[in-house]
């Protein structure tokens, strides 16, 4: 055997090898998203208004499994109010964007950044928050705990 047929024959060994490497690790990142998905899908958040003023239409706004967002309506929620759990369909995540209304306004609170987020694990969560009109427009809506139920 030429030296030349040698190297040839190791050099396929290898690719074989990496690219069967490449398919176990793509197999085990698929089946771990799938443990994931499983828990996100059947995420449950209540909000509670642990502050001194009623908040108007809630809105908890996360990103979503696209581009799209996923909004959940809470309603208006008066001080010392606790909400009904509901389904978040994407997830609980440590933070969200709020949507609400004050003084008759519109107002969207958005989050800077998503990037690396990933949902909270656990399957029942509360949300503690706090409406603050001494702040600034858009950052008002203050979370001051997030709480694992389940």
């Amino acid at each position: 055997m030429s030296p030349q047929k040698g190297t040839a024959i190791v050099n396929k060994l290898i690719y074989k090898l990496l690219i069967i490497f490449i398919l176990l690790l793509t197999g085990a990142c698929s089946t771990s998203k799938s443990a994931s998905q499983a828990t996100t899908n059947s995420q449950q958040l209540r909000i509670s208004n642990v502050g001194d003023k009623n908040i108007q239409d809630l809105n908890i706004v996360f990103p979503g499994t696209t581009t799209a967002v996923t909004r959940i309506n809470f309603g208006s929620i008066d001080s010392g109010q606790t909400t009904e759990y509901k389904l978040i369909p994407g997830g609980v995540y440590r933070y969200s964007a709020y949507e609400y209304t004050l003084d008759g306004d519109n107002v969207f609170q958005a989050v800077v950044d998503w990037v690396g987020e990933e949902p909270l694990p656990g399957t029942w969560f509360t949300y503690q928050i706090v409406l603050d009109e001494t702040k600034v427009q858009g950052d008002q809506i203050q979370l001051v705990n997030v709480l694992t139920d389940k």
